[in-house]
């Protein structure tokens, strides 16, 4: 699949993730992450955290966005420590949830 990714160098050697497929977003790429896109449905952000605390992962930071009203969403998590592979197939099971995109230190 074809993604469009805008980032910004922030200097050192250090980039930020501005925008993914029109999506804003601030992703600092310091700590693991996923990208969470869904169908924005009531329900969703506490399906996919139900699935991070069952397994322990400890959310550092989160933003949520979406187009529109009922249309395509966006979650970006930052966590402390990768998500392991099992995970990410819980998440993507997840009715609505149309793509996982793992971003790794």
């Amino acid at each position: 699949k074809e993604q469009e990714l805008v980032g910004i160098s922030i200097g050192g050697g250090t980039i930020e993730i501005t925008e993914l497929n029109s999506f804003k977003l601030i992703l600092s790429g310091e700590h693991p992450a996923i990208l969470v896109v869904h169908q924005d449905q009531f329900g969703m952000i506490s399906q996919v955290t139900k699935i991070l605390a069952e397994h322990r992962i400890n959310i550092g930071h989160m933003e949520v966005s979406r187009k529109e009203k009922g249309q395509m969403a966006l979650m970006v998590i930052e966590v402390d420590e990768p998500i392991e592979e099992k995970v990410i197939g819980l998440l993507e099971e997840l009715p609505n949830v149309k793509q996982i995109v793992r971003m790794v230190q």
